[in-house]
C-alpha cells in the first residue's frame, strides 16, 4: 500500500507543479514532458505492487475490515486509474499548438488521477462517499466556470445535488454497518447510491463536439471507476437482489437516458449512453452475487468514455492508448467471455431486459445518425477505418489469445506455442510500426508498406486477411464515425463471444 500512496502523491505533487508553472507562463510544450514522466512513474509504481494484492490499510478506531483494500477484483480498477493519465497525455501530444492554456488541463489530469487511485482502492461506504464527494466537487466547480449559459449552470447544480444525495446514502450505509438498524440494510442503501449515480448523469451538461479536453475524459473515467469500486464491494457481500421496484426504476431511467442522449448532438452524451447501459449491467451482476461478471461489464462501461479520445483522429490508431488499456484486461480473474456468460446464465428476471434494451437503443441511434466530429487531419476513408479496426483486433488478440485458448496458456500443454505465437505476431506487426509517428497510424504509409516488395514476405498473409475481412468490416463504418467506434467494436466482439459460448 505504501507504493500506491507514493504513486498518488507523485501525481498530486506533479499536478501542483504543472499548475504553478502554467501560472508563471511556462510554454505548454515544455510542460508536456514533465507531466508524462510523472504519469509514467506513478504507473510503474502501481505495477510493482502486484504481489501485494492482499494488503489492507485501516483507519484508527475503524470497526470494519478496512477503509482501503487491494484484492483480485479491484486491482484492475487501480491499474486502469493509474493508466488513464498516461493515456490522456499520449493521445494528443499536439494539443498545445491549438490551445496554449492546455498546461492547466494536464495539471487537472494528474490531480484527478492521483485521487482516482484512492477512489479505486476504497473498500467501505465511508471511503466511497469521500472519493465521490471529491470527484463530483471538482467537476461541479469546473463546469460552473466553464459553461456560460444559465441553463447549463442550472443543470450543473441539479447534477451536483443528485450526486450529493448518493454521498448521503453511502454515509448512511456506513453508519448502518457500524450500528445495524433493523429497518435499514447497508447493501440496499449502497445499491441505491450506485443506481442514483448511474442515472443522474442523464442531466450532465453537453460538451461541444470540438471541445473534448483530456481532463474531462479523465474525470469521466475516474468517476466511473470510483462507482465501480462500490459495485465490487457490493458484489463481495453475497446479498440477494433488492426490491424489484428499485431495479425496474433504474432500468427504465437508463433506457430513457439512452434515448435522450441518442437525440442529442453532443458526442459526450451519445457515447456515455452506452456507459450507463453497461454500468447498469454491472450493477445487476453485483446484485446477483456475480463479482467477475460485475467487473467485466464495469470495465467495458469504461471503454466508451475513454474511447472518446479518438475524436480528433477517427480512423487513426493510437497504439499507446490500446497497449495501456489492454493491460488491465489481462488481470481479470476470468475471461471477458466467461464473465459475460456468467451474467447471461444468472437467474432470469423480467427487468433484466431493460439494460440490454438500452444497449440496442444506443447502438441504433449512433448507427443511424452518426456523430458530428471535427474533421480529421488528412483524408481518412472507410477502408482505412476498417484497416484500423483489423489492426486493433490483432493487437488485442496478442493479449487475450492465451485466455481464450487454454492450449496457448503458459500453464497449458504447450508453453512454447504460446510464446512462439506472441513473438511471431510481433515480427509480423514490426513493419507496421514504421508507419506510426507520435502514436498515430498513417493509413497511406501503411498501404505503401503492404504493397512494397521488401515487406511482402511478412505481410502477404496479413494483406490477404485485411482485404477479405477489412471489406466485410466496412459494416462498422457507421459505428466508427463515433468517438468510441473502436470500443463499440470491442463490445460487439464480447457479445459475439457470448453467443458462441451459448
Amino acid at each position: 500500500m505504501l507504493w500506491l500512496g507514493l504513486a498518488a502523491a507523485i501525481l498530486v505533487l506533479a499536478a501542483a507543479g504543472v499548475f504553478l508553472a502554467s501560472l508563471w507562463r511556462v510554454p505548454s510544450t515544455r510542460l508536456w514532458w514533465p507531466s508524462l514522466l510523472a504519469a509514467f512513474g506513478a504507473w510503474v509504481l502501481v505495477l510493482i505492487t502486484l504481489p501485494q494484492k492482499s494488503a489492507t490499510w485501516q483507519w484508527p478506531h475503524w470497526q470494519n475490515q478496512g477503509v482501503w483494500q487491494i484484492n483480485a477484483l479491484n486491482w484492475p480498477l487501480v491499474v486502469t486509474a493509474a493508466a488513464l493519465p498516461l493515456v490522456a497525455l499520449l493521445m494528443d501530444a499536439t494539443r498545445p499548438r491549438r490551445n496554449p492554456a492546455e498546461g492547466r488541463g494536464w495539471a487537472a489530469v494528474l490531480w484527478l488521477a492521483g485521487n482516482g487511485i484512492w477512489a479505486s482502492l476504497a473498500f467501505s461506504p465511508a471511503a466511497f462517499a469521500a472519493s465521490w464527494a471529491f470527484l463530483d466537487g471538482a467537476i461541479a466547480i469546473a463546469d460552473l466556470t466553464r459553461f456560460q449559459r444559465s441553463k447549463h449552470n442550472s443543470a450543473v447544480i441539479w447534477v451536483a445535488f443528485g450526486r450529493a444525495v448518493s454521498w448521503v446514502l453511502a454515509m448512511t450505509a456506513g453508519a448502518a454497518l457500524v450500528h445495524p438498524w433493523p429497518w435499514m440494510t447497508p447493501e440496499y442503501l449502497l445499491a441505491a447510491a450506485i443506481a442514483l449515480r448511474l442515472v443522474v448523469a442523464v442531466a450532465q451538461p453537453a460538451v461541444a463536439a470540438g471541445d473534448l479536453p483530456p481532463w474531462r475524459l479523465t474525470w469521466a473515467a475516474e468517476n466511473l471507476l470510483a462507482t465501480l469500486a462500490a459495485v465490487v464491494w457490493l458484489a463481495q457481500q453475497d446479498v440477494a437482489a433488492p426490491a424489484t421496484g428499485v431495479l425496474v426504476a433504474v432500468a427504465l431511467l437508463s433506457v430513457w437516458g439512452a434515448n435522450r442522449w441518442a437525440r442529442a448532438r453532443a458526442p459526450l452524451r451519445r457515447v456515455w449512453a452506452s456507459a450507463v447501459a453497461l454500468g447498469s449491467l454491472a450493477l445487476l451482476a453485483a446484485l446477483q452475487s456475480a463479482p467477475e461478471a460485475a467487473l467485466a461489464w464495469g470495465l467495458l462501461a469504461l471503454y466508451p468514455a475513454v474511447g472518446m479520445a479518438l475524436a480528433p483522429h477517427r480512423g487513426a490508431i493510437l497504439w499507446p492508448f490500446f497497449v495501456l488499456l489492454a493491460l488491465p484486461l489481462t488481470l481479470w480473474p476470468v475471461t471477458p467471455a466467461a464473465a459475460a456468460v456468467a451474467l447471461w446464465q444468472a437467474p432470469y428476471r423480467w427487468w433484466m431486459v431493460f439494460p440490454w434494451l438500452t444497449l440496442v437503443i444506443a447502438w441504433l441511434a449512433v448507427a443511424r445518425s452518426g456523430i458530428d466530429l471535427p474533421k480529421p487531419e488528412g483524408p481518412v476513408g472507410r477502408e482505412a477505418r476498417s484497416f484500423s479496426l483489423l489492426g486493433l483486433v490483432l493487437w488485442v488478440l496478442l493479449f487475450w489469445g492465451w485466455r481464450f485458448w487454454p492450449a496457448l496458456s503458459p500453464q497449458g500443454a504447450s508453453p512454447f506455442l504460446a510464446w512462439g505465437l506472441g513473438v511471431t505476431t510481433l515480427l509480423v506487426a514490426a513493419p507496421w510500426f514504421r508507419a506510426v509517428r507520435r502514436g498515430h497510424l498513417r493509413a497511406a504509409q501503411a498501404e505503401a508498406l503492404v504493397t512494397a516488395w521488401r515487406t511482402r514476405w511478412v505481410s502477404t498473409a496479413f494483406w490477404w486477411t485485411y482485404r477479405s475481412l477489412g471489406r466485410g468490416l466496412a459494416f462498422f463504418s457507421l459505428l466508427l464515425e463515433g468517438e468510441g467506434g473502436v470500443m463499440w467494436a470491442l463490445v460487439l466482439l464480447v457479445m459475439l463471444a457470448v453467443l458462441l459460448h451459448r
